[in-house]
């Protein structure tokens, strides 16, 4: 448990110095790839089954990334 909470820690640390750098933009987009990386190691290492769900899910999240760049 101290692992997880010190490692949640340091990312938060280092979210807040890195918004002070990057664009807005650009922060909530990698913000929203948590969510695809999570996918992709949880295929991965824990080989989760891919569901119609997840899909349905990991093509909105890439689709709304692409269209808030644009």
């Amino acid at each position: 448990d101290v692992i997880a909470f010190s490692l949640f820690f340091i990312s938060t640390i280092l979210t807040t110095f890195s918004l002070h750098e990057i664009e807005m933009k650009v922060a909530s987009s990698l913000s929203t790839l948590n969510y695809v990386f999570t996918f992709l190691i949880s295929l991965l290492f824990l080989k989760e089954s891919i569901t119609a769900k997840k899909l349905i899910g990991f093509s909105f999240i890439i689709t709304g990334i692409l269209i808030f760049n644009h």
